[in-house]
Formats: C-alpha cells, sequence, structure tokens
C-alpha cells in the first residue's frame, strides 16, 4: 500500500469512526415526529445558507453537525500529535467502522465489506453476483 492510500483509507475509518459513537438512532425520532418537522430537523444539522434550495449534493455535499464535530476532532488530534493519535486510535476506530455498518443495516459485520471507492465496491458486487441470461434488469 502507498502512503496515499494508507491516508486516504485512515482518514475515512476515522471519519466513520467518529460518526458510529455519535449518531443517533434515526428510527427513535422519526416516529413521533410529522414530516415537515423531520424535514427541519434534518436541514438543521447543516450550517447551509438558508436563501437557497442546495441541490449541489451530488458535487459536494455539506456536512450535518455529528459529522462535523467527528471531523473536528479527528482533526485536532492528527493536527496536535498524528503518529500518536493514530497509534492510540486507529485500531478502535477500523474496527467501529464494520461494527456501525452492520447495525445501520441490519446485518453482523463480518458482513461488512470495506472498499477504497464506490466504483471498487460494486465491481466486488457486481462480480460476485451469479446471473443468468434475462438477470441483468
Amino acid at each position: 500500500m502507498d502512503r496515499r492510500a494508507f491516508l486516504v483509507r485512515t482518514g475515512v475509518l476515522l471519519g466513520a469512526g467518529g460518526l458510529a459513537t455519535r449518531m443517533p438512532p434515526l428510527r427513535a425520532h422519526a416516529a413521533s415526529t410529522t414530516s415537515f418537522e423531520q424535514w427541519e430537523a434534518v436541514r438543521a444539522q447543516f450550517t447551509l445558507t438558508h436563501d437557497r434550495i442546495h441541490m449541489a449534493g451530488f458535487l459536494l455535499a455539506s456536512h450535518p453537525t455529528p459529522v462535523r464535530e467527528a471531523i473536528e476532532t479527528h482533526r485536532r488530534g492528527l493536527d496536535e500529535n498524528p503518529a500518536e493519535y493514530l497509534h492510540t486510535n486507529g485500531t478502535r476506530l477500523e474496527g467501529a467502522v464494520p461494527q456501525a455498518a452492520a447495525e445501520y443495516v441490519g446485518g453482523h459485520p463480518t458482513e461488512i465489506a470495506l472498499t477504497d471507492s464506490t466504483t471498487m465496491g460494486l465491481g466486488l458486487l457486481y462480480g460476485g453476483l451469479a446471473l443468468r441470461e434475462g438477470q441483468e434488469s
């Protein structure tokens, strides 16, 4: 693995691990509020300006509050002492990623595959499907 790949993977794992410990379950809140109240609660998590309808999520997405807080926590730790921060937190956070993903999708952590990109993940998924003629659509 080259240095760039290591840094990218570490950043993704640290960010996802931080989210796993900070994000409350969405279902509990959703059952007790109306659709408009749900949207307002979601919208309040972002610091986007309110004078526009933001449709650029496919290009560059703003982060909700829990993600911004996790990024700031990890940024601060990496800025202050990168090697110690990774040594102290890396294993714990890397383990938290499949656990959080499994809880989200209702599976088991051993059923979660971590990949470098969406393209790689889709390639693994599609390559592993045994499709017969006519099943493509």
